[in-house]
């Protein structure tokens, strides 16, 4: 296998977009689910992940919520919720679907199963109450 060059992965087209059937939302349809880049990645973990005081904040609905006002886009790529007042919006749509479409927005995102697990280790209070990370 070739070894890729610089010019080459910058150039490379990585972001993927998913249709996703939305029957509960009238009059029922599509959404599309994109990936995050790694910055919009760092972005959602800091914003997210881990709350202004430390704690890790893995609420369902909220999560989810952020998660797919960072991915849910129009299709010329747009985000569709993109203030704080739009998620909380989000936020009060059905929880079944917002779980099953944040369920999407983490498989395509890397975010699932192993990566859950990791981060939630990641994010646990040290014994002095700060968080313990591996990474920087």
């Amino acid at each position: 296998m070739a070894l890729l060059s610089r010019e080459q992965i910058l150039e490379a087209d990585d972001m993927k977009i998913v249709r996703a059937p939305v029957d509960e939302w009238e009059p029922g349809g599509e959404v599309l689910l994109r990936t995050m880049s790694g910055l919009e990645r760092a972005q959602f973990d800091a914003d997210v992940i881990v709350t202004k005081d430390g704690v890790v904040d893995l609420d369902k609905v909220k999560y989810f919520s952020e998660l797919l006002a960072r991915t849910l886009v129009s299709e010329d790529g747009q985000r569709l919720f993109s203030t704080a007042a739009e998620v909380q919006q989000l936020m009060t749509k059905n929880g079944a679907v917002l779980t099953r479409l944040g369920r999407i927005a983490l498989r395509i995102n890397g975010l699932s199963g192993e990566v859950q697990e990791e981060i939630k280790k990641n994010s646990e209070p040290a014994p002095n109450g700060a968080l313990s990370s591996d990474s920087h």
